[in-house]
C-alpha cells in the first residue's frame, strides 16, 4: 500500500514514479483525484486493517474534512503491541485541534513525524503533550525558505524532554521496533559520510 498525505508536491511529487516502478496494489490519500488511473481510496478516520502483527489506522480526516489543504491530511498510525508511530502529514493546529478532540483518539506516540515539518502554524503545546513521543523527526530541506522547523515549535518539543532529529543534519533515518524498545539503527549522513558532510550545518 501507498499512502499519500495530500496533494501538495513535496508530498506526492513522487508518487508517479513509484507508482510506475513498484507493486503498488492499493493507494490511499486525501486526494485520490489526482489518481485517476489508480483505484485510489480516500485515508479517512476509521478505516484500519493488520499486518504481520502490526495495526495500522487512520485518525484523520473525515469526509466532511477533505477540502482543508494541509489539515486534510492523512494522519496514520502505525502500532505495534507495545509501541507506536504516528504520520501526520501538513496538519497544522486547527487539525491538531479537531484530533485532540476526539476522545476516541488515543494519540499517544513513541516516534512522531513532526506535523508540517515542525512549521510555527503546527505543534499545539497540548498535543505535543498528548502525543509525548520519545523521538521527533523533522523531514527539512536544507536552508528551506520557510525556516522548518520552528524554534519555538523546538523549544515546545525540548519542554516535554522529546529527543529531535532532523534530515539536514542526519540524512535519511531508520529505526528499529522491538517489543520494549525503539531505537535508531542508521543515520544515513553519518554511516555514508563524505568530505562535504562537514560543509552542511
Amino acid at each position: 500500500m501507498l499512502v499519500v498525505s495530500h496533494g501538495d508536491n513535496d508530498h506526492s511529487g513522487g508518487a508517479q514514479s513509484i507508482l510506475k516502478q513498484m507493486p503498488v496494489r492499493a493507494l490511499a490519500t486525501s486526494v485520490p483525484e489526482k489518481f485517476s488511473a489508480w483505484p485510489a481510496e480516500y485515508c479517512l478516520a476509521g478505516k484500519s486493517w493488520d499486518w504481520d502483527g502490526v495495526h495500522f489506522s487512520f485518525l484523520h480526516p473525515s469526509m466532511t474534512q477533505l477540502h482543508l489543504g494541509n489539515d486534510s491530511s492523512c494522519v496514520l498510525q502505525v502500532a505495534t503491541q507495545s509501541k507506536r508511530i504516528l504520520l501526520p502529514g501538513d496538519i497544522e493546529k486547527p487539525a491538531e485541534n479537531i484530533l485532540l478532540a476526539d476522545p476516541s483518539h488515543d494519540l499517544a506516540a513513541d516516534l512522531l513525524v513532526a506535523p508540517h515539518h515542525g512549521s510555527k502554524t503546527s505543534g499545539l503545546r497540548e498535543f505535543i503533550g498528548r502525543v509525548h513521543p520519545q523521538f521527533v523527526l523533522y523531514a527539512v530541506g536544507y536552508r528551506n525558505r520557510y525556516h522548518f522547523p520552528s524554534p519555538g515549535v523546538m523549544a515546545s518539543y525540548r519542554d516535554f524532554g522529546v529527543l529531535q532529529y532532523d534530515t539536514v543534519s542526519l540524512g535519511a533515518m531508520q529505526f528499529a521496533m522491538g517489543k520494549n524498545d525503539l531505537l535508531p539503527t542508521e543515520f544515513y549522513r553519518l554511516s555514508h559520510q563524505r568530505y562535504w558532510n562537514g560543509l552542511v550545518n
